[in-house]
């Protein structure tokens, strides 16, 4: 039974710094700018809405092509997630009450709810628990405030010109994008589409029916891209189950503004360009709604 001590000792010294540790996070405060990888990322831009005090009149379900959309005001969050579809942040912003009045729903991917990585958020002992014990969140994951503390908070890389052209873009990588854009529509691509709207739609009734504005948009991709088979008919798809006669959409801007990483992500110059855009659009639907209650879900935008 001598192990017994050594032991002991080791449970009361683990225990002993996860105190101090959580007493330091409580009252110090560091501000958190770097996650060790995107799935960790995605877990820390959840959590940091789950459990926010703070109110937010807009709050964006958005997938990675999203996620550069950084000069938004403070009272809108950007619950963009990396390699996952909008539906998975609007069944989060279901989630929360209360419900913001307007969610910008970015349209490009749709795909399904990542019910595993909603169900670890949601974990029936965890999610109380980090409510109220920061050290428990992902954010403040001992590495993460060490990296952030050390580095600081990330920079912009240097861009010549303050933007990148399309040509500077290794063509195989932006030809990637297109040739998948453009592969045949059949049956089983016209069947997922359909299944991902009906989806959306569903989500769209639900935040309808908590007072919640839905305005549907596009991130510009490359203009090849955009116009490839594929987008066009998804694009078509929404608008018919979504039409601009019943629901609030951000008018396109022209493509070849905005310049792409990959065809599809656009750089970051010019994320902040239609951010711009973004903000602009939405405030006039927001000041809109503001001074004219009855002008909601069901007026049209132009």
């Amino acid at each position: 039974m001598a192990y017994i001590k050594p032991v002991y000792r080791i449970v009361l010294g683990a225990l002993a710094l996860f105190l101090v540790y959580t007493l330091f996070l409580t009252f110090a405060k560091p501000q958190v700018y770097r996650s060790q990888h995107h799935w960790q990322e995605n877990v820390i831009t959840a959590q940091r809405y789950m459990y926010s005090s703070s109110s937010h009149p807009g709050v964006g379900g958005w997938s990675s092509i999203s996620t550069r959309l950084l000069e938004l005001p403070p009272y809108y969050y950007n619950l963009a997630f990396g390699s996952a579809s909008a539906v998975t942040g609007l069944t989060i912003v279901l989630r929360k009450a209360p419900h913001p009045q307007l969610v910008p729903i970015e349209t490009n991917v749709l795909g399904e709810v990542d019910h595993g990585f909603v169900a670890k958020l949601y974990n029936p002992v965890l999610y109380p628990l980090k409510r109220h014990v920061l050290s428990l969140r992902e954010e403040y994951n001992p590495l993460n405030v060490l990296m952030s503390l050390w580095l600081g908070k990330p920079g912009e890389a240097p861009v010549a010109g303050g933007t990148t052209s399309q040509s500077q873009v290794p063509r195989e990588v932006m030809q990637f994008a297109i040739d998948k854009a453009n592969a045949p529509i059949n049956d089983a691509f016209r069947g997922a589409i359909g299944r991902q709207v009906d989806l959306l739609e569903r989500v769209v009734q639900s935040l309808v029916a908590a007072n919640g504005v839905p305005v549907f948009f596009f991130m510009p991709m490359h203009p090849e891209v955009s116009a490839a088979p594929m987008n066009q008919y998804q694009r078509r798809v929404l608008q018919e189950r979504f039409p601009t006669t019943h629901y609030h959409w951000l008018s396109d801007p022209s493509a070849d503004r905005f310049q792409t990483s990959d065809g599809i992500h656009l750089t970051r110059p010019t994320a902040l360009e239609y951010c711009r855009h973004f903000v602009d659009e939405v405030e006039s639907i927001r000041k809109r709604i503001s001074s004219s209650p009855a002008e909601s879900v069901t007026a049209p935008t132009r």
